[in-house]
């Protein structure tokens, strides 16, 4: 496409107060709608010269950028050892490098580009992270400069730059991460805001743009200062179809990628010229920065790279939901945090919102016309659930069951399994019983069903054929926190000793100790700077093996799960033992292992289905299947600071691998996508929903 220079309402230079000529820089995130500002720029008199890339399917109204400027600054960010999608700031000092090597080519780029007229617009995206050379440049040829910054809701921009996966051109220039998508966002705008301050500028906001063209563009115009007059609203050039992604908002509060790009655009598009509140968020936004960098794994193989890319295509093809609401039976237990308050956050990071609903409290109406998915957590059948799957089917919304251990089969509520029931009545043991029960008539009714591990799975499949396993995780606020603390524990004094620990959060674990205590109490005996740190529900006094070394053992009540970092910072070694022949042990997952790999803790287990597959025996832990097996490891663990700390290592990084807020992200956004488009709909919905 190759723009016409002449246009009707190009202002003379009499209206530009003696200027010789007057330059306007369009800058904004990549997908923030720069395009559809540069052609109502056109339609209100500015001049857009040079060769145009030409317009195609992932812009088929045209980029309207210059061939010559997009050229050059993408061999700028080249040199200072960058590229367009880059989240990092530009290296220090690297303008002033760029400056010196490569100024006359800009300057002389400037001149040729703004011999076109009197009032030049110039658009890239990229000039957000180099402006200051090109305003550099302006001035070196004696033209005024003026910027307009288009900028866009960040949840919108993320989903725009996922869609280019579905173009087999335009793959290369996806961003299949939200979360990465967000910051770049994030970046994109603060380095905008910081190279226009103090000059005549204006913000452009996209939804605005496409609501109110003339109105909008007429208010960054006089904010700029620029002599344009747009005319009446044209529908052939702010067709509101443009807007294909629409935003959905994250909480301001959240400190992660997500609500941080919307925290940097609300303050953009409502006060810009705060420039103190601006500080502090460019402030924290590198400090951010710098902690989810450290947190990032290492970049997977390139084999690696096309699964995770296709596994990410398959969780956000054609836009699967909009919406997925969470009902919890058990909210206040530790389950809840990981399988519903982790999950929302989680979507935080996405186009997708997350809710959360009260089971008998929020009417199931609204929830059915609000939801696309519904989750319902560890709750037993009821009037409640009914009311629920019945509006839920109404209007083909699909509802998962979501359960984490295996209490829905009222075959194992039996004391040999749960050691809970030991001690019970009759009655109390029929209460359980019943629990169960209604768990398992709540599976069944769902259209699919979620559980934390695959030897879980294998137990919900006898009862609803449709199980996916989505496994427990770390949210990116627990893993900054658990990253903060492992780091400032290496600086502290050492006391020579070394901990041992074992961390119970119910009272429901003794049969799984039992058989280390003889163990345990061998080995402190022979170690007097050993001690063994019981955390929770389990007591030292109920352990007879224990008694003679109970002056070695710390005893620490149970913390709320937020603090459970600080407890096991400190602990060198932890323990996970599980009964074994035990399906009910066998089903837990491998929260005991993460958990102390984010602060450094090296564990041996026991060797369930889900330690065996999370864990790399000898390489990022131990796993033990005798008493014999617990002693070796635990000695040599003991006696070897050097493969302590290989190990713990080795155990952080899987950890955050295959656990992190990355894995979560793709893990949910598959089982969403799976269990929207697997649904059983009524008849005649299916198409209306999908």
């Amino acid at each position: 496409m190759q723009p016409d220079p002449t246009t009707p309402n190009n202002p003379s230079v009499s209206d530009l107060d003696g200027v010789s000529a007057l330059l306007i820089f369009v800058a904004g995130m990549h997908r923030s709608g720069t395009s559809v500002l540069m052609r109502l720029l056109k339609q209100a008199g500015a001049v857009v010269p040079g060769d145009m890339l030409p317009e195609n399917e992932d812009n088929p109204t045209g980029y309207w950028e210059a061939r010559d400027v997009v050229q050059l600054n993408n061999r700028l960010l080249v040199a200072a050892g960058r590229h367009w999608c880059d989240d990092r700031a530009l290296p220090a000092g690297a303008l002033d490098a760029l400056g010196r090597d490569h100024g006359a080519e800009i300057t002389e780029t400037l001149r040729g580009l703004s011999a076109a007229g009197t009032l030049v617009a110039l658009k890239d995206p990229r000039l957000s992270l180099l402006l200051p050379l090109w305003l550099a440049a302006a001035a070196e040829i004696g033209a005024e400069a003026r910027s307009l910054i288009a900028i866009r809701p960040p949840a919108e921009v993320a989903r725009s730059l996922f869609q280019r996966l579905h173009t087999t051109a335009f793959r290369p220039a996806a961003i299949p991460s939200a979360t990465k998508a967000h910051t770049l966002a994030a970046r994109y705008m603060l380095e905008a805001e910081r190279h226009t301050r103090g000059t005549k500028r204006g913000f452009v906001d996209f939804a605005a743009l496409l609501e109110t063209p003339q109105a909008e563009l007429a208010r960054a115009l006089r904010e700029a200062d620029i002599p344009l007059h747009p005319e009446a609203d044209s529908p052939a050039l702010v067709d509101p179809a443009l807007r294909r992604q629409r935003a959905v908002q994250a909480p301001s509060d959240l400190w992660a990628s997500a609500g941080f790009a919307t925290r940097i655009y609300d303050q953009l598009r409502t006060a810009p010229e705060d420039s103190a509140a601006l500080d502090a968020t460019y402030d924290a936004f590198e400090t951010l920065k710098a902690e989810t960098d450290a947190l990032r794994p290492r970049a997977p193989q390139a084999q690696e790279t096309g699964v995770a890319l296709a596994t990410l295509e398959r969780a956000y093809a054609t836009e699967p939901a909009k919406q997925v609401v969470f009902l919890s039976g058990a909210p206040l237990s530790k389950g809840h945090i990981y399988r519903v308050q982790n999950r929302i956050e989680t979507l935080m990071h996405t186009p997708i919102a997350g809710a959360c609903a009260t089971l008998g409290e929020d009417d199931p109406e609204a929830i059915a016309e609000a939801a696309d998915l519904i989750v319902l957590f560890r709750a037993e059948a009821s009037a409640a659930t009914e009311a629920l799957y019945a509006a839920a089917r109404a209007r083909g919304v699909p509802v998962i069951f979501d359960i984490d251990d295996l209490v829905f089969d009222p075959d194992y509520m039996k004391p040999e399994f749960l050691s809970l029931l030991d001690g019970m009545t009759p009655h109390q043991r029929a209460v359980w019983e019943g629990r169960a029960e209604n768990y398992r008539r709540a599976l069944c009714g769902a259209d699919g069903v979620w559980v934390s591990t695959e030897a879980l799975a294998g137990h919900a499949r006898r009862f609803n054929p449709t199980v996916q396993v989505v496994p427990n995780g770390i949210s990116l606020g627990r893993a900054r926190r658990a990253k903060t603390l492992w780091k400032q524990s290496l600086t502290r004094p050492n006391d020579g000793l070394l901990r041992i620990g074992y961390a119970s959060g119910t009272p429901t674990h003794d049969r799984d100790f039992a058989p280390l205590a003889p163990v345990l109490a061998g080995l402190l005996a022979g170690n007097p700077a050993l001690r063994l740190v019981l955390l929770g529900h389990i007591d030292a006094a109920r352990f007879p093996a224990l008694a003679p070394v109970m002056a070695q053992i710390e005893q620490r009540p149970e913390v709320p799960f937020e603090d459970l970092p600080e407890a096991l910072l400190g602990i060198d070694i932890n323990l996970a033992p599980l009964e074994a022949d035990n399906p009910f042990c066998a089903a837990k997952s491998e929260l005991k292992f993460f958990e102390s790999a984010l602060v450094g803790g090296v564990s041996v287990a026991s060797p369930t289905p889900p330690f065996a597959a999370a864990m790399q025996d000898g390489t990022t832990g131990f796993l033990a299947r005798s008493a014999q097996d617990w002693q070796d490891r635990l000695t040599a663990l003991i006696s070897d600071a050097d493969t302590r700390h290989i190990l713990a290592n080795a155990a952080h990084e899987t950890a955050l691998d295959r656990f992190g807020p990355e894995a979560q992200e793709t893990a949910l956004l598959t089982a969403i996508r799976q269990s929207v488009t697997q649904a059983v709909w009524p008849e005649g919905q299916s198409e209306a929903r999908r």
